[in-house]
């Protein structure tokens, strides 16, 4: 079965056209929606991201002290 006739469970509207916001990230997770923007984490980049509906970024580099 070809990727776009996959099973959406009902999330993504049947002819939808899906567009990325944002890319440029290792591993994107753990998305949140807060005042109006998306922030996730990128562990693997060692940043924290935001991306607002227009496709701007903010990358906010995480400092790694050692334990």
């Amino acid at each position: 079965m070809a990727p776009s006739e996959r099973d959406t469970y009902g999330v993504i509207c049947k002819g939808a056209t899906l567009t990325p916001l944002a890319n440029g990230f290792c591993f994107g997770e753990g998305p949140r929606w807060f005042e109006g923007l998306l922030w996730f984490s990128d562990m693997l980049g060692e940043a924290l991201h935001t991306v607002n509906l227009h496709g701007d970024m903010t990358k906010l580099a995480l400092t790694v002290s050692p334990s």
